[in-house]
């Protein structure tokens, strides 16, 4: 059976996914506290996820697999592609750096 954007079941799932989103968007229920607005600031994102993503069934079982995801080239490429282009507006970009998985834009020193 093929599954289209307009299927039933695919239909009923996003729909269910932009509700959860909304709710954490909002800061609805447990995203209200102050706790967990400082966790989300001070712990590791995967960690946050399994302590308060039981709240958000759907975007909690994706979250693990977007937070497990390794910097993608593409974005180091873009990133080297942008800072081509000056901007006498943003700080330019020199390298990006890999950190814990993270890809971090280095601001460029006049030094180099």
């Amino acid at each position: 059976r093929e599954l289209t954007t307009t299927s039933p079941g695919v239909v009923a799932r996003v729909a269910q996914a932009e509700r959860e989103f909304a709710v954490y968007q909002r800061r609805d229920g447990v995203f209200s506290r102050p706790s967990v607005l400082e966790n989300a600031k001070n712990m590791e994102p995967a960690a946050w996820w399994g302590m308060y993503g039981k709240h958000l069934p759907l975007l909690s079982a994706i979250a693990p697999r977007v937070l497990a995801q390794a910097a993608a080239a593409s974005a180091a490429d873009r990133a080297q592609l942008v800072s081509l282009w000056p901007d006498p507006g943003r700080p330019q970009i020199s390298h990006v750096s890999r950190h814990r998985g993270q890809a971090r834009v280095l601001p460029r020193s006049d030094a180099c």
